[in-house]
């Protein structure tokens, strides 16, 4: 019986955290555009920066453009 307890009483606190994540993300205070665009910015760079020895280039500086359309081989 303990263990359904202790289950149960995961699953609210979960629950919980879920709905401040949330409320977080939609918040007009919050700049979840912005933080996107620089996570896949830096994820550009890091993936430009791996592939240069081999003579790769990225053409684009967009980080919404898939990086298989700015790799130029």
């Amino acid at each position: 019986m303990s263990e359904k307890f202790i289950a149960a009483g995961v699953t609210i606190l979960v629950g919980i955290v879920g709905v401040a994540a949330l409320s977080v993300l939609v918040s007009r205070n919050s700049q979840t555009v912005n933080v996107i665009t620089q996570a896949t910015t830096g994820f550009k760079n890091a993936l430009c920066t791996a592939l240069s020895p081999i003579g790769v280039k990225c053409a684009s500086t967009n980080p919404l453009e898939s990086v298989t359309s700015r790799v130029i081989w």
